[in-house]
């Protein structure tokens, strides 16, 4: 049996390409970019624009596995170490064919900021 935890999805962090992304959810339900940061620099020296977030402490991960049309998510601990959930088949698993977020079994979120 799962441990049901409160997780917010207001904000996120993106690793795609080199580029690491961190976004959050505004009141208006806009994804704003606050950070980024190119880790993959010709010029030897990293890009960096805003303000780099603070660690999330404990969170949940989805991972892309695009090559073999699968998702994989699972929860982060306070010191970053990862357990995996599930490995979700997405050519099995018609329902998940473009998903990149799903639920999570006895999961409690907070999907929007309250207007202000």
């Amino acid at each position: 049996m799962m441990r049901v935890q409160l997780f917010e999805a207001l904000r996120y962090m993106k690793d795609y390409k080199g580029t690491i992304t961190y976004v959050e959810i505004n009141s208006e339900g806009l994804a704003i970019v606050k950070w980024q940061k190119d880790t993959i620099y010709p010029s030897g020296k990293p890009l960096e624009l805003g303000t780099k977030p603070t660690p999330f402490g404990e969170s949940v991960y989805f991972s892309d596995q695009w090559m073999t049309d699968s998702l994989s998510y699972g929860t982060v601990d306070s010191n970053g170490k990862r357990l995996q959930i599930e490995i979700i088949d997405r050519l099995s698993n018609n329902q998940y064919k473009n998903a990149y977020i799903v639920p999570i079994d006895g999961e409690k979120r907070i999907d929007a900021n309250p207007i202000e």
